[in-house]
């Protein structure tokens, strides 16, 4: 249960990671640093929160917190499916990753300790070994399967909003991310190149809508195992 709640988690935060950046840097117009830069409120609610995490999981069990863990995340990622290309950075984007941020730092050392908990002295390194693995197959799916998400339903968006608009070429092209999109457009007549390009980002939109309720849900599945599956009640300190 510990392995599959850090799976979820990094499965949402990798997932997250994958479709914000674009967002930022093909939407928004952000260079790579300012990307990077906007999602430093995610790093620091993580810093804050993490500490807090262990108190609570001693006092209320890791069941308890790596579930509202869990839950919390889904929240922030229920707040992505009404995310729209100029909506407000410190209204709406920020307050995603606060509670986004939250949530995984209730996930992480409770789970970890509700992992490293349950082994013998001579498992610990292979538990250990099996904490980092459950990371990198969460974080692994989650780019995989919302990257497949994204680029199916983006080119199904596009190419029913744009077909007869430009040559069959560029629009293979143009069909294969919205960063290939936004490139394509800057080489068309300017007659048509806000329209495609504004075809293009509502395309994307659409799918990170989408992309959201299936993060959003994966997140809520692994908060019920957790609740369930994990420990209830004040744990001994150790």
């Amino acid at each position: 249960a510990g392995a599959v709640s850090i799976a979820a988690a990094f499965f949402a935060l990798f997932g997250f990671i994958f479709i914000i950046t674009q967002y930022f840097q093909d939407v928004r117009g952000y260079s790579a640093l300012m990307a990077g830069v906007a999602t430093l409120p995610f790093a620091i609610v993580m810093a804050v929160v993490s500490p807090i995490a262990s108190v609570l999981s001693r006092r209320l069990g890791p069941g308890w917190v790596v579930g509202a863990g869990l839950g919390i995340m889904g929240l922030g990622f229920w707040r992505v499916t009404v995310l729209e290309a100029d909506s407000a950075y410190w209204q709406m984007i920020v307050p995603a990753m606060v509670v986004m941020a939250a949530g995984l730092a209730l996930v992480q050392a409770p789970a970890t300790s509700a992992i490293m908990g349950v082994v013998r002295k001579d498992q610990v390194g292979a538990a250990s070994a099996m904490n980092d693995t459950t990371r990198e197959i969460g974080g692994t799916l989650g780019v995989a399967v919302l990257g497949s998400i994204v680029a199916s339903q983006f080119s199904d968006s596009l190419n029913s909003a744009v077909s007869g608009l430009m040559p069959q070429q560029a629009l293979d092209q143009a069909e294969n991310s919205i960063t290939a999109a936004i490139t394509v457009a800057k080489y068309m007549p300017e007659t048509v190149q806000g329209l495609f390009k504004e075809a293009a980002v509502n395309a994307f939109i659409d799918t990170v809508h989408q992309a959201g309720w299936v993060v959003a849900c994966v997140a809520w599945a692994g908060a019920l195992i957790a609740v369930i599956a994990l420990p209830r009640g004040r744990q001994a300190s150790v």
